[in-house]
């Protein structure tokens, strides 16, 4: 499953990111994606809710809250695929700048044939980097519903709770049947165990604080460090 959130306050423009996202995303694959597209800035904060994970987004950033709505998108999904509308009256300083990080650039005005080929070329370029995870890099839940694959890229930290497993994937958090044990065995090495209860990505750390006994992370989350994982994190 692909995830796609979308963005723009034009309706007419909407409407057409909406066909030609669609046709660009069949072109390039078969793979099921999840769409979301809307016009309303509350409504697209409210969508986060319903998208654990988010792999593209095309973004309106004009107007007044439309830099701090692309930062708060990125800051949320840190791996999103980003393409962001802009005009000529603003300066590319404004979004190319990494708390935003865009992978594709639309600028108004545009016709509609220059608008097909860089959503193609946008969808093409996204697909080549989903086919570079390795099938032992996605981790599998398990369900009565069938299966969820989660790049172990986007998962921040397991934590053991409740007789289960809960995965932190960005803004969401899925539970499975697992335990810590079972899970040191066939993760990655980029995954340490910093306490009993807790494996987190290294590549998620923001920074250690040894005098605290707590690791933070890049979304905000602080995990304890217990006396017997101690060393290896200030090692780490």
């Amino acid at each position: 499953m692909i995830y796609s959130i979308n963005y723009s306050k034009q309706i007419g423009e909407l409407e057409r990111l909406k066909g030609m996202l669609r046709d660009a995303a069949a072109f390039a694959g078969d793979e099921e994606w999840k769409w979301f597209f809307t016009p309303d800035g509350q409504k697209l904060q409210d969508a986060y809710a319903d998208f654990p994970v988010l792999d593209l987004s095309c973004l309106d950033v004009t107007g007044k809250e439309g830099i701090a709505r692309a930062e708060e998108l990125r800051k949320r999904y840190a791996e999103v695929y980003l393409m962001v509308i802009a005009d000529m009256q603003m300066s590319p300083m404004q979004y190319l700048k990494p708390s935003i990080m865009p992978a594709s650039l639309l600028v108004r005005p545009y016709t509609d044939a220059q608008m097909e080929q860089v959503l193609r070329e946008f969808v093409s370029a996204f697909m080549g980097t989903k086919e570079e995870v390795k099938e032992e890099e996605q981790y599998v839940i398990e369900t009565k519903q069938g299966r969820t694959f989660i790049p172990v890229s986007k998962i921040s930290y397991f934590e053991a709770r409740q007789k289960k497993i809960f995965i932190r994937v960005e803004a969401m958090e899925y539970d499975s049947y697992d335990t810590i044990d079972g899970l040191m065995k066939k993760l990655p090495p980029v995954f340490v165990r910093c306490h009993r209860s807790y494996i987190i990505n290294r590549n998620k750390i923001e920074h250690v604080q040894l005098s605290e006994n707590l690791v933070y992370l890049r979304d905000g989350s602080a995990i304890p460090i217990s006396r017997s994982y101690r060393a290896d994190m200030k090692a780490l």
